[in-house]
């Protein structure tokens, strides 16, 4: 009866992937991130609400995104400045904010929350931001994906 060897083929695989990925994004000057950031909002259908009749709906936004030194970071909208988010960026570039907000549900008002997640990328001459998270407003049946897309260029 013979006897199949083991042999450990998947060792230089691993090490290859290591020898290719390259250093984590950081940036050292987190304020460098302030300023005014465009992009879109996409917002998709998850549960048994539409929007206005659509599965999604996407608009332009522009925020105006103030970055202190301890990485707390603000979002606001640039036209009427409301508070849009308030959360933290580390140093490895992760995202992370909280959103309130209210909506009418038939005679209702509710309230709720969100946490954002999301990452920055650094490139040539412009930093991007994706940012999503998962909101309830008229639960249980109206839930929504809620996509973030911004750039600011440098």
């Amino acid at each position: 009866m013979h006897t199949p060897e083991w042999k450990p083929w998947w060792i230089p695989a691993v090490v290859l992937l290591a020898a290719c990925t390259g250093p984590e994004e950081t940036l050292e000057d987190l304020t460098l991130l302030s300023g005014v950031w465009y992009g879109t909002q996409t917002i998709y259908q998850t549960g048994g609400c539409s929007i206005g009749g659509e599965d999604q709906i996407s608009s332009d936004v522009v925020y105006s995104i103030t970055v202190h030194n301890d990485g707390v970071m603000d979002i606001r909208d640039s036209a009427s400045t409301d508070l849009i988010f308030l959360g933290e960026v580390s140093a490895d570039l992760e995202l992370s904010f909280r959103s309130h907000y209210s909506v009418q549900c038939s005679e209702e008002i509710h309230y709720d929350s969100s946490t954002y997640e999301g990452h920055v990328e650094i490139h040539t001459d412009y930093y991007e931001i994706d940012m999503s998270a998962h909101e309830m407003w008229c639960p249980p049946e109206c839930t929504f994906d809620v996509v973030y897309h911004l750039r600011k260029n440098l």
